[in-house]
């Protein structure tokens, strides 16, 4: 008996210890006091995987990021190959006001990005609520794209500062599935005028002004896209994984594609010139304009030799039959 209960005891001091060490859960409804200044200026809901936060205003946004953060979480984390690892704390704060409301602080970012994730603290700030069908960046695509840096730190741990920006940003993009028009005007109009940024220069961060940043973040997207065609949708995780056991990240690219970044790099580069310097230079609706016009003066031109070699015919006709 005096075993038992001493053994008993030691379970239960364990498992309080335990308690004590995982992040605390978050009930659904008004969130805990320590995460905003003003008591109930945030709600709350968690998932398996979440701990979600909006001002109360964004309630509805935040009843659809509940609804769909575990799907999307399984679809991408399944995709990557990669397994999360433990809670993310998920806030939308669009607003100065927001952010002030927390108890704690976070980094600058650009004001035009729509969301950020501070990987290494686990956390997500979505800086958009618009939902679904908006003309805006809406809060599950803005998720999206910050839960697969969360994932790269997850494949990675101590050593993500080895995976580039623009592979983080590349698979992001990917993932969000965020390639439209304004992506392809972007990376033409650089293109038309300019080489491609090379990757070595968007190793570390990419530029700060949004029309350069825009490029960045197409040419990272088109790049992701190649390497995955190329050499497999499962080749980025392949190569996040052998990085997360201190492998470089240039040899761990090399063991997975069996090529050098460098190559493979070229060999992208060419075809990206091509389809996006060239194509567009001749599909332009202005190229198109000064086809035509040219067409049309060549037929004129074609036409009135025609003319002429037949009025020379006529009168060397004519001379022979003596008129």
């Amino acid at each position: 008996d005096v075993l038992r209960r001493i053994l008993g005891l030691l379970l239960l001091c364990l498992a309080l210890l335990f308690g004590l060490l995982q992040p605390a859960a978050v009930a659904d409804g008004r969130a805990p006091e320590e995460l905003g200044r003003t008591p109930g200026y945030f709600i709350a809901r968690a998932t398996d995987h979440f701990h979600l936060y909006a001002p109360a205003r964004y309630k509805a946004a935040l009843e659809v990021l509940a609804g769909h953060a575990e799907p999307i979480l399984a679809e991408i984390s399944g995709d990557m190959g990669i397994t999360p690892r433990g809670p993310v704390r998920v806030m939308i704060l669009t607003t100065d006001r927001d952010v002030a409301q927390l108890t704690f602080s976070l980094p600058p970012t650009p004001e035009w990005s729509v969301g950020y994730a501070v990987a290494g603290r686990r956390i997500i700030v979505l800086k958009t609520a618009f939902l679904r069908g908006s003309v805006h960046a809406d809060v599950l695509s803005t998720f999206r794209h910050e839960l697969v840096h969360i994932l790269v730190r997850d494949a990675t741990g101590p050593y993500a500062a080895l995976v580039p920006r623009w592979f983080n940003e590349g698979l992001a993009m990917i993932h969000t599935r965020a390639w439209g028009l304004r992506d392809v005007v972007n990376i033409s109009k650089h293109l038309i005028t300019r080489k491609p940024i090379p990757l070595g220069e968007l190793t570390r961060g990419f530029p700060s002004g949004r029309s350069s940043a825009g490029v960045a973040y197409a040419q990272s997207y088109l790049f992701m896209t190649h390497l995955r065609k190329k050499y497999g949708r499962d080749a980025p995780g392949s190569i996040l994984r052998r990085v997360g056991t201190g492998t470089s990240f240039n040899e761990a690219f090399n063991q997975v594609t069996g090529e050098p970044l460098h190559r493979v790099e070229a060999d992208w580069r060419r075809g990206l010139t091509w389809r996006y310097r060239y194509i567009p230079m001749v599909t332009s609706g202005g190229t198109l304009w000064l086809l035509v016009t040219l067409l049309f003066v060549l037929g004129y031109l074609r036409k009135r030799r025609r003319n002429r070699l037949r009025m020379e015919e006529w009168e060397e006709e004519e001379e022979a039959r003596g008129w």
